[in-house]
């Protein structure tokens, strides 16, 4: 600090920072809420008449700059009604998204919903824009029968957008941000403030960041009228912030001297945070200005200091009037002497770096931009005021544009400029310098700011195709805003797979065809539609009734966890499997052949997923291939050599020697599943959770050894009580002739008992006097053993 010089007194870091504005802009955060289809994005849905509101309103305000550059005809002046009804919809969204918000008590989807919203904003002024050129483009050059002249004019239009479109841009944009800041700002503030006790959900200073209205740090143009125009020279930017964070190092925290992180080109395609450039332009553009004079900590973790607060600086440096330096808030008599060796210092660092006179050339051209139309040569103009560009081969390219400007006047005025930038850089012009210095300290937060946004707005995708709406909403991934939507709506947390294997359908019809029966018929009259009158009974929808293979499924919603799904799931397997025997008692008698089945029941504590074919809904999970396997019978294992009972049909499972070695899932062994019902474990645990179960020995009522039963009941949906008992056994040997002992792991299996004969000893012991009863709520059973 030696070169402070001037003055002996340095200021304490506690007396620098006693007058200092301190910045607190929280960024918002996302990562909590649920990924959509691509597992990349958050899927957003904005309400229809919200998306027409903002359609109409950027058509509105761009179409009133093209009329100013004479690209569109005026159709009688614009009434901007759309802001109207742009005002009552995000007022009325914003509401119930502030009160979903605070019964979910945290407000990340508010922030989703504002975030959208801006979002949507940005993409649609680039769209507006993309439509106009293209219209203009094809009457040029497409529509037959146009004249020449009007041809011509079109071309220069044309040439006219593609000068102006980035101006056009930002004005718009800059335009609507201030629309829907009047409207955050008034009324709606204090309401929001009422409901979730957050008057902004996401910070202004992100939420409106001038950075994302420019589109990127190419539209010099739009840019030097928000910041400095050296800023965007990496160079003099890098210069700058090594020379305003050495000054200050003393009252500046350690992480500010950390050495920014090098990028090479490369490097863009697989940034770390960043899935992709992103739907918004200027995206990389904000990251690389970062990382070439911040370290990652500092941005990657928004970390924040008085150097982020801008008029701090300006403060400490005397602002940037004539009447400099101010002395501001700070009293000592040595202050003012402080702030003229500060910004001495940083003048002569500036100059020794080669840097002072793009400072003074960065103000001039900004005066310059406000007296003629330099768009087009704003980088060679700049360079011409640097004197880095010959006057002749200035000329020549400011006569090929198509501009109705004046080269001749543009060139004057340039020359005034460039003995304004050698005068002002050879003086001393304090304030000058520090309002350029200013600028560099807005430019810095907004980056990191803007940096924030960006990121924030690439985890958004806004949906608008019908199928990708509809699969996001069936699959409970979509983010719905809308006045209309019902808040409060429960989630499914878990679900029931029952797939019914029904086998002999081949021969029984074609037993059906020789004694000219309809197969179809059959199959719809007396077993399909029975099965369907039985759904609502016990609360499943069909995935899939096809020929062979039924699928049902049941749901089990948030704050439902005991919602008996499982036991309704047993309890309509029962009754499916009472169709098929009723069928076959009918089959026995027509003398057709009778039909097997196997169930197998699988139980997923989470949503399935959904996909859509041609309109038909198709639902995804896990617990479909489960319950295939377990429904499954395979061919070799007879029911005598496994003891199966006397009717041959019921559940066993064994293991062959080739499947003890690495055995980890109960689901890779051979099953043997005839007119049988099978659980899965994570089902008869949820089971155990949904109801009290008796156990009893299955030895005491006959059964194998070792096996036992669990006993309870449940009511359907009708509230109607039924009994439910589920048979437990250990996996065995399977040597391919008979079954051995159980397997060492000590594997279990489940099965719903289906003899009738069983339910009704069960009943007997464990209820006697009550076998008839069918309703109630079963009593707190306690265990036999």
């Amino acid at each position: 600090m030696a070169l402070l010089g001037s003055t002996s007194w340095l200021p304490s870091r506690e007396f620098l920072l006693e007058h200092f504005t301190e910045p607190a802009v929280r960024p918002p955060k996302l990562e909590n809420i649920p990924r959509g289809l691509d597992n990349a994005h958050i899927d957003v849905l904005l309400a229809p008449a919200l998306r027409k509101a903002v359609n109409d309103l950027v058509q509105d305000h761009v179409h009133k700059h093209l009329i100013r550059l004479h690209i569109k005809e005026n159709p009688g002046g614009l009434l901007l009604e759309s802001e109207v009804a742009f005002e009552k919809n995000h007022y009325t969204i914003t509401l119930a998204a502030a009160q979903s918000a605070r019964k979910s008590r945290g407000y990340e989807n508010l922030q989703l919903y504002h975030l959208s919203v801006v979002k949507y904003i940005l993409l649609q002024v680039e769209n507006e824009l993309e439509r106009v050129r293209v219209e203009l483009k094809s009457i040029s050059t497409d529509v037959p029968g146009t004249p020449e002249h009007a041809r011509h004019l079109l071309r220069d239009k044309l040439e006219v957008l593609k000068q102006q479109q980035g101006v056009i841009r930002f004005a718009v944009c800059k335009e609507l941000m201030q629309v829907m800041n009047r409207i955050e700002s008034g009324k709606l503030r204090k309401v929001r403030k009422s409901i979730v006790g957050a008057s902004w959900p996401v910070n202004p200073a992100i939420l409106f960041n001038p950075l994302l209205q420019l589109g990127g740090l190419d539209n010099k143009a739009s840019f030097l009228t928000v910041y400095p125009l050296l800023v965007l020279r990496p160079e003099a930017l890098k210069a700058l912030n090594e020379t305003i964070v050495s000054t200050f190092s003393r009252w500046l925290p350690v992480y500010l001297a950390d050495s920014p992180g090098q990028m090479v080109q490369q490097d863009y395609k697989s940034l770390p945070i960043r899935r992709d450039k992103g739907e918004l332009s200027g995206y990389v553009q904000v990251e690389e200005a970062l990382r070439s004079i911040m370290s990652p900590a500092e941005y990657r973790e928004l970390k924040q200091c008085w150097l982020d607060e801008p008029m701090n600086l300006l403060q400490l440096l005397g602002g940037d009037d004539d009447d400099w330096p101010r002395e501001g808030a700070w009293r000592h008599k040595s202050w003012s002497a402080f702030q003229r060796s500060v910004v001495s210092r940083l003048e002569q660092s500036l100059r020794n770096k080669g840097f002072l006179e793009d400072i003074y050339a960065s103000v001039v051209i900004t005066g310059l931009v406000k007296q003629v139309n330099l768009n087009p040569v704003i980088h060679l103009a700049y360079e011409y005021l640097l004197g880095k560009r010959d006057r002749n081969a200035l000329q020549q390219s400011l006569r090929s544009l198509r501009t109705k400007s004046n080269p001749d006047r543009i060139l004057d005025l340039l020359d005034k400029g460039r003995k304004e930038v050698v005068q002002l850089a050879a003086g001393k012009n304090a304030h000058v310098l520090v309002g350029v210095i200013h600028g560099y300290a807005r430019f810095r937060r907004d980056l990191k700011l803007a940096w924030e946004a960006y990121r924030n707005l690439d985890m958004i995708r806004l949906l608008d195709n019908d199928e990708d709406i509809r699969l996001s909403r069936s699959n409970a991934l979509l983010q719905e805003f809308s006045a209309e939507v019902t808040q409060g709506e429960e989630s499914v947390a878990g679900h029931v797979i029952i797939k019914a294997d029904l086998r002999g359908s081949t021969a029984l019809t074609a037993g059906m065809l020789e004694k000219d029966l309809n197969p179809a018929a059959y199959f719809s009259q007396n077993l399909f539609d029975p099965i369907n009158l039985l759904l609502d009974k016990y609360g499943a929808i069909k995935v899939f009734v096809e020929g062979d293979a039924v699928i049902l499924m049941l749901l089990e919603y948030s704050g439902q966890q005991d919602g008996m799904v499982i036991a309704r799931a047993c309890g309509l397997a029962f009754r499916i499997l009472q169709v098929v025997n009723s069928r076959n008692a009918e089959n026995r008698h027509l003398g057709l052949p009778e039909l097997e089945l196997g169930i197998g029941i699988a139980y997923i504590d989470e949503a399935p997923t959904y996909l859509f074919d041609e309109g038909r809904k198709i639902t995804i999970s896990p617990a479909i291939n489960r319950a295939d396997r377990l429904s499954s019978c395979a061919p070799g294992l007879h029911a005598k050599k496994l003891g199966a009972n006397e009717s041959g049909w019921g559940v066993e499972v064994v293991c062959t020697a080739d499947q003890i070695t690495g055995l980890s899932e109960l689901d890779t062994l051979q099953r043997y599943n005839v007119n049988g019902i099978e659980l899965d474990i994570p089902a008869f645990a949820k089971l155990s959770r949904e109801m009290i179960l008796k156990k009893v020995k299955a030895s005491s009522l006959g059964g194998q050894e070792g096996d036992r039963y669990y006993v309870g009941r449940f009511p359907d949906l009708s509230g109607i009580t039924e009994w439910l008992i589920i048979r437990e056994s250990l996996v065995k040997h399977w040597n391919g002739v008979r079954t051995g002992e159980p397997i060492k792991s000590g594997l279990k299996f489940y099965e719903v008992v289906t003899d009738e004969k069983l339910v009704a000893r069960l009943r007997s012991k464990l209820a006697p006097g009550r076998q008839h009863e069918t309703g109630g709520v079963p009593s707190r059973l306690t265990s036999a053993d």
